[in-house]
């Protein structure tokens, strides 16, 4: 009697401490794939802008307005690159032809229009008067505006991980002048570029990243020389000298 009475209590209690502790067990798990949802999102995204570019206008220099570009603006794009680097994700090359996709280290923007906007970036500082501005979306690209357009073909966009850390860039640009014919044959320029990451810090991705960003700045300087060269008959001085090109 004792015996049978015992089991059939504890069976009872069993039931109820299993109804007590399912909604701990319910919370738990949904906890457990919350955690794990952040587990596998990206944790940090960089862009190769430079802190206070020149994005923000300096003293008399007109901001750059990419939404309405004014007439006589330059503009940046299209930028082809690499199919293997244009994705969301960086891309690293390590030892032994080894090349990993790092999920955690994202771009903040489409690697073309970031590439785009720090070369705008650089040419609003070495042309002041000009606004200049990224064009990598032909969807969004405003009709008979810009007097310039600066093409760029990336050959080369390579961020190396093995020691020393470096970045390896090849980059072609073409100048399409309204107020000028058509180049024939081959770009107008084409640099290699060669950075090495600066060593110090935690982040060794975005001392890369950096490094990238200052073989761009060298190459819109040099863009730069490449618009001076034309002269006035690719950039006038007056933005309404010369009809816009597409």
């Amino acid at each position: 009697m004792n015996q049978g009475y015992d089991r059939a209590g504890g069976a009872s209690a069993g039931r109820t401490m299993a109804r007590r502790f399912r909604p701990a067990a319910a919370a738990l798990a949904a906890s457990a794939l919350l955690l794990g949802c952040a587990a596998g999102a990206p944790d940090r995204f960089y862009t190769l802008a430079e802190p206070g570019g020149a994005a923000a206008a300096g003293p008399g220099e007109p901001a750059r307005q990419p939404g309405d570009p004014a007439p006589g603006s330059i503009a940046v794009g299209p930028v082809a690159v690499p199919e293997i680097v244009d994705r969301p994700q960086l891309v690293v090359l390590r030892g032994g032809q080894q090349v990993a996709v790092l999920e955690s280290r994202r771009w903040a923007q489409s690697l073309p229009a970031d590439i785009a906007a720090r070369i705008a970036d650089e040419l609003s500082r070495l042309l002041p008067g000009r606004r200049v501005y990224p064009d990598t979306d032909p969807a969004d690209r405003p009709p008979g505006r810009a007097v310039l357009r600066i093409e760029l073909r990336v050959e080369r966009f390579e961020t190396i991980t093995v020691t020393p850390p470096r970045i390896a860039d090849d980059i072609a640009w073409t100048l399409r002048c309204a107020a000028a014919a058509a180049p024939a044959g081959g770009p107008d320029g084409y640099l290699r570029l060669r950075e090495t990451a600066e060593p110090g810090g935690s982040d060794d991705i975005g001392a890369l990243v950096a490094a990238h960003g200052r073989a761009l700045a060298a190459a819109g300087r040099a863009i730069a020389a490449s618009i001076a060269a034309r002269g006035s008959a690719c950039l006038p001085d007056r933005p309404g000298d010369a009809a816009a090109v597409r």
